[in-house]
């Protein structure tokens, strides 16, 4: 009588080359997005800098212009560079005059022109 072969048992204990190039798969495309969004963030962050020294820059301007006083604020414009932002400025009107400031700033490649209007009086 013959006995039979030795039966081979299966490895069950490991991942199949499918699971593996799967898992991997993913992987990739989570650290793709991840990559995507950091990128995406830092622009934000540049721009929103940009956005606050214009903002200050604006501000500073105005500060200035308002601390002359209603008397010495006559119509008048002029151009400075305040922050590293190009800044005009005008006065007109009488009573009350009427100060407008416009700051440049570059946002990737890209020129911005924020304008700021107030008025002082008596």
């Amino acid at each position: 009588m013959r006995t039979p072969a030795p039966t081979r048992q299966k490895n069950t204990g490991g991942f199949s080359v499918i699971e593996v190039l799967v898992a991997i798969t993913i992987f990739s495309i989570v650290v793709l997005g991840v990559a995507a969004t950091g990128a995406v963030s830092a622009r934000n962050l540049n721009s929103g800098q940009e956005s606050t020294s214009a903002a200050t820059a604006v501000q500073s301007k105005v500060d200035s212009l308002t601390s002359l006083g209603w008397a010495a604020l006559t119509s008048q414009s002029g151009t400075d560079s305040v922050q590293g932002h190009a800044v005009n400025w005008t006065v007109t009107g009488t009573n009350p005059r009427h100060v407008v400031v416009v700051v440049q700033r570059q946002v990737m490649s890209q020129t911005f022109a924020d304008t700021i209007v107030t008025y002082v009086s008596k």
